[in-house]
């Protein structure tokens, strides 16, 4: 009697959260019609179709079970590929529908064939919620991250239609915000039949916002087990037959590159045969890069056209720096160096992705703001296949070291050991939440 009371209370809360929420909308109904129209007139793009923006989705089939992911953009979708494909192959007559939040999501979903159906989600609008419901008719939802909106959880609910958070995690600003609207954030995240988070951390910040801790399961980081799956399936690999050490960096950004042309000349001095690898993150500022690689009196080749990995890699052999302008070309990049450092983190940028490099078993080295990266750094530095530095001076004797000794080989594996614990640990709990997906 006593639980079937807070149930009580806890229905009541829902509902007047979403009678607020309807209220507020209609307020900024007016102004939200308004900036689409701004939008339209300066021939600007409106967050992608209209029409499906508007609920008017694709209807989905009739005699399948329909699963309905949801993730916001490029690395989202690509995070989920794997388990998608298992939904696919595991469940019979199933049927993904795929809806995104970004442009260039859907793009990479069509172009990667990821599901059944592509579609933007509608805006969170009472209606136009309600219409994509009809047409899509889902029999589970699983959202992916963190892309929460009142009236789509909330239909749900309403519903009765299972949802899932899957790899999930809570940024330090969104922690901040989660804490001061509490009462409304915990009912809302607590409708998720069971949310699967990135590491245990995660899961006490879970716990922190009021979420019942039975409905959380730690997964370990999903990306990780569709790096592992990149690398597997990756057929054009360089033989690591360059004769001397390469360091590379990924994702660099113009206000850090003095920090690492300093240190390659001041390690060419007892490394002679070094190779230095820049990969920056934006090629806007291309010529402020060849200028300085230029002041510096390094030899450089430069990747920005049609040639090959083969034909670059040959390049870097009789020269002293390779400039990688080219999209996509990073991963393979990868089994020729030795020492890898994350762009981004010797600037406020917060640095990027540190799970290629240790799918490939190389050691890693962070400045001081790796706050993007914090949860994956962390783990790696624990295993012993990352190395944390605060400015220029340690971050020349940490690396001449690794070099002197060889050590980077230990590190690496180090690294590779854990990305391998990660995944096998990501597979165990996918393959029960399969089992439960089967269930419904």
């Amino acid at each position: 009697m006593i639980l079937g009371f807070f149930l009580h209370i806890k229905e009541m809360i829902l509902i007047i959260i979403f009678v607020l929420y309807q209220f507020l909308q209609l307020l900024s109904l007016p102004v939200f019609v308004g900036y689409l129209f701004l939008r339209k007139f300066k021939k600007k793009s409106v967050a992608g179709n209209l029409k499906e923006r508007f609920g008017f989705l694709k209807r989905s089939p009739k005699d399948k079970k329909i699963y309905w992911v949801h993730a916001v953009s490029v690395g989202e979708i690509l995070s989920v590929q794997d388990f998608i494909n298992n939904i696919k192959y595991d469940i019979e007559d199933s049927f993904v529908y795929v809806t995104v939040g970004t442009i260039q999501g859907k793009r990479i979903a069509q172009k990667n064939r990821i599901g059944d159906c592509v579609s933007f989600l509608p805006f969170d609008f009472l209606l136009f919620v309600w219409l994509a419901f009809r047409r899509v008719n889902p029999d589970s939802i699983i959202l992916v991250e963190g892309d929460l909106w009142p009236n789509f959880m909330l239909t749900a609910k309403f519903k009765k239609i299972p949802t899932y958070l899957l790899n999930a995690r809570v940024s330090k600003k969104s922690l901040e915000h989660a804490y001061i609207y509490k009462k409304i954030m915990s009912p809302l995240i607590n409708t998720f039949k069971f949310i699967f988070t990135q590491n245990k951390s995660e899961s006490e910040k879970f716990k922190n916002l009021g979420i019942s801790e039975k409905k959380l399961i730690t997964l370990g980081n999903i990306k990780a087990l569709n790096v592992f799956e990149k690398q597997k399936m990756f057929s054009e690999c360089v033989a690591t037959n360059i004769d001397g050490p390469v360091l590379m960096v990924g994702s660099l950004h113009p206000a850090e590159l003095g920090i690492y042309l300093e240190l390659f000349l001041k390690l060419k001095k007892d490394h002679k045969k070094l190779k230095l690898i820049l990969a920056p993150r934006h090629f806007q500022w291309k010529s402020e890069l060849i200028n300085k690689v230029n002041a510096a009196r390094l030899k450089f080749v430069l990747w920005e056209k049609e040639e090959s990995l083969v034909d670059m890699v040959d390049a870097l052999k009789t020269t002293e720096v390779l400039l990688v302008c080219k999209l996509g070309e990073l991963f393979a990049l990868y089994p020729i160096c030795n020492v890898f450092f994350l762009g981004g983190t010797f600037v406020p940028v917060g640095g990027h992705n540190l799970l290629e490099p240790a799918v490939w078993g190389k050691v890693s080295i962070v400045g001081p703001h790796y706050f993007n990266s914090k949860q994956i750094a962390d783990s790696l530095e624990v295993e012993g296949g990352l190395m944390k530095v605060k400015e220029g001076l340690e971050l020349f004797e940490v690396v001449n070291h690794l070099l002197t000794g060889k050590s980077y080989i230990e590190r690496g594996s180090k690294a590779r050991e854990w990305i391998l614990k990660e995944v096998e640990n990501v597979r165990s709990v996918q393959d029960r939440f399969l089992n439960e997906l089967k269930k419904i």
